[in-house]
């Protein structure tokens, strides 16, 4: 699409500059703009003089004149107009005194090329444009302040004493003054405006203000106060509008209406009162999200909201007796049908009952089976007798389904969490089996065969069993090992920091060549024993997947607390990998370790959040409530 074409001033004592502004202009905006070329500054006043431009290319030196002084005089002389600065090369003061000059934007000749000319020109054209508008909505806004026949006035400073204030503020004013300006809001209003800390209110209405006026005759008052900060003070804005006239009014009203009571054409206006809030009372019930209907004296519909008839899925015919429609399709919760007498709306209006909450369902003709609450109870006349009923009833079919999917998602959690208490248990027991029985034996074993090669003289026999003890320390080694992941000896004495801690120092003997960062803060026994075991299964899970999977050099562990929760981060710098959207697919693509995680997390309330991009490595957040830990008691020493 074409550009519009731009009509530009250039004020440039240098010809080639000028062919080269030119020419620029050409070849980022097209050859239609109108380009006026001045050498001086009586030359360029004398062209604003004939036609305002939309924008002025103004060079900062003009020969012995200077570019900032003719932008001075343009602006002096009222020309409303855009001027951009050329400089031979930008500085800071520079910028500056341009700043103060009125200059739209300037410009280093050395950094021009077409695309930065161009943008320069249509964002000084776009700012220029925008600042008339301010200019205009600031004085329109002055405008209509000063017309205003409300009190308005902006209380600012540590004494929150008047900094503007309209005419019709000076009326306002208990006492009159020659000079609102200055005047504290406390002579106005006492201690009302602060909270009780001390705070200033952020929103205060008073609804009736009431100052002395002419012949001690009260004057009032709406007033609506607003909190907010001005310059980085406390300021309040008051809005105060004058009702003594509406007062007044009021109360003639009021006696007319008492007066013309017994006439009839101010019963007619009564009745179009009451066919005005009919219609009100209409369009409520047409756009109310639940279900009505309303039954006369009679207990016979005479009207039902759109949303009924969707709930029960048929029109709903007004006018006919109640045994005939009275139950509207509804069933008991358990299948049967409703006798006429016995449908809660009816009753309603027979007995004047009060049904609340009341399970029922409705079968669609599609088959579908749903379920509703229904509610009703009876309307009554100024003389409390019955003039019918209402009942309102919601289709809570989704509802239950969800209830019911939480029920189930809490049931599974709670297996889960058994489940892996007795893995926890059986993991326990084992290492402890392994521990006390064959640890100690093959220990045993290894000072039997000691004793055995230092009663021997025959060398031979010696180096072999020399070599059954060596392969029995291994055995030994790696037993230990063993039993220390089924159950880390320094997790429940010394907390989850520790345990890391020692873990790390053997993970590194293992890979000496990943490096690992670590940032624990000391838990101590802030955690329950659950939680603590949970979050290190955890870890060592998320290790290992970094070991089997992620290729990286670089593995950072963190460990933070706070009152609120726990929060375990473990981060590396290997391959990554595209989290999937669900935990279904990512048990599906393979991912059965960090599923296991998510399992671990949310069996001690916790939640996991994953952070991967493949090339670009892998961070996992393990987030735990640390009110729903159920910490240990410290003992002394911790």
């Amino acid at each position: 699409m074409q550009s519009q074409a731009w009509r530009i001033l250039l004020v440039e004592d240098d010809e080639e500059d000028y062919i080269l502004t030119r020419q620029m202009l050409k070849e980022a905006h097209g050859s239609t703009d109108q380009i006026r070329w001045v050498t001086n500054t009586a030359a360029a006043l004398s062209a604003l003089e004939q036609d305002l431009p939309d924008v002025a290319l103004v060079d900062y030196h003009l020969g012995t004149e200077n570019g900032l002084d003719l932008i001075r005089q343009v602006t002096a002389r009222g020309y409303n107009l855009p001027c951009i600065l050329l400089t031979g090369r930008g500085s800071y003061s520079l910028d500056l005194e341009a700043m103060q000059a009125g200059v739209m934007d300037y410009l280093a000749k050395s950094e021009a090329n077409p695309t930065l000319l161009e943008r320069v020109i249509r964002y000084a054209l776009e700012r220029h444009r925008l600042r008339e508008e301010i200019v205009h909505q600031k004085e329109l806004l002055e405008t209509v302040l000063k017309v205003d026949p409300s009190a308005i006035a902006l209380f600012t400073g540590p004494e929150l004493r008047a900094s503007y204030a309209n005419a019709a503020f000076r009326a306002f004013l208990p006492q009159p003054v020659d000079e609102p300006l200055g005047y504290p809001i406390q002579r106005i209003f006492d201690e009302s405006i602060y909270l009780p800390d001390g705070r200033l209110v952020e929103s205060l209405d008073l609804a009736e203000y009431e100052i002395p006026g002419a012949n001690n005759q009260p004057r009032h008052f709406i007033c609506h106060l607003r909190g907010l900060k001005w310059q980085g003070w406390p300021a309040v804005l008051l809005i105060a509008w004058e009702t003594t006239e509406l007062e007044e009014a009021r109360r003639m009203v009021e006696q007319a209406a008492l007066n013309a009571l017994h006439q009839a054409e101010e019963l007619k206006q009564v009745l179009g009162q009451l066919e005005t809030e009919q219609a009100r009372l209409n369009a409520i019930f047409a756009n109310a999200p639940s279900g009505i209907v309303l039954a006369d004296a009679l207990a016979c519909i005479q009207y039902a909201n759109p949303v009924a008839e969707q709930i029960i899925r048929k029109p709903v015919q007004v006018g006919q007796p109640y045994h005939q429609n009275s139950s509207l399709g509804f069933m008991r919760d358990n299948g049967q049908p409703y006798p006429p007498k016995d449908f809660p709306l009816t009753r309603s209006v027979l007995h004047g009952e009060v049904h609340n909450n009341v399970p029922m369902h409705v079968t669609w003709p599609d088959g579908q089976r749903r379920a509703v609450l229904f509610n009703s109870t009876p309307i009554y006349d100024a003389q409390q007798h019955i003039t019918g009923a209402v009942a309102v009833f919601s289709d809570i079919t989704e509802h239950q389904k969800a209830a019911e999917e939480i029920r189930r998602n809490l049931a599974q959690i709670e297996v889960q969490h058994h489940l892996m208490q007795s893995r926890e248990k059986e993991r326990l027991r084992i290492a402890q089996d392994l521990h006390d029985g064959p640890l100690q034996g093959l220990i045993a074993l290894t000072f039997q065969l000691r004793d055995i090669r230092n009663g021997l003289e025959d060398n031979a026999l010696n180096e072999r069993l020399g070599l059954s003890e060596n392969l029995l320390q291994e055995q030994i080694r790696e037993l230990r090992a063993f039993s220390q992941q089924l159950r880390p000896p320094v997790l429940t004495p010394f907390g989850l920091e520790k345990a890391i801690r020692s873990h790390v120092e053997k993970f590194q003997e293992a890979h000496p060549d990943i490096h690992i960062g670590l940032a624990l803060q000391p838990d101590r026994r802030a955690l329950s024993e659950e939680t603590r075991l949970a979050l290190f299964r955890i870890y060592q899970e998320l290790m290992n997947n970094i070991v089997r999977h992620a290729r990286a050099n670089e593995i950072e562990v963190r460990l933070a607390l706070d009152p609120e929760q726990v929060e375990l981060v473990i981060s590396d710098d290997g391959l990554g990998f595209e989290v999937p959207d669900t935990w279904v697919e990512m048990a599906r693509q393979g991912h059965l370790g960090l599923v296991g995680v998510q399992e671990r997390a949310s069996a001690v309330n916790g939640y996991v959040d994953f952070f991967s991009t493949p090339g670009k490595g892998t961070s996992v957040r393990v987030t735990v409530p640390l009110q729903n830990t159920g910490a240990s008691t410290p003992v002394p020493g911790d």
